[in-house]
């Protein structure tokens, strides 16, 4: 949290990825309530728990998306994937 980031772990790679700070929509007060800032632990831990998985189809959608887009560009790295549009 103190760095603004979030790893995200691809099974082939990791990557960090910024993330934009969260201000409270507080009007008279820059301080979070205790249960409001625990809400947000649990739902951020929840969130970290969950399985996730992508279809064998998808899985060779992306290989292959990403085998064409190295193929146009030697340079591009698997950090530049996230900022590819689509």
């Amino acid at each position: 949290m103190e760095l603004q980031k979030v790893e995200y772990d691809f099974k082939f790679y990791k990557q960090c990825v910024n993330v934009l700070p969260s201000h409270p929509c507080s009007l008279g007060s820059s301080e979070v309530a205790a249960e409001a800032l625990e809400v947000w632990r649990w739902y951020l831990a929840t969130l970290r728990s969950l399985r996730h998985s992508i279809e064998s189809e998808m899985q060779k959608v992306i290989q292959h998306d990403s085998v064409a887009a190295r193929q146009e560009d030697r340079k591009l790295r698997n950090q530049n994937f996230s900022r590819l549009g689509t």
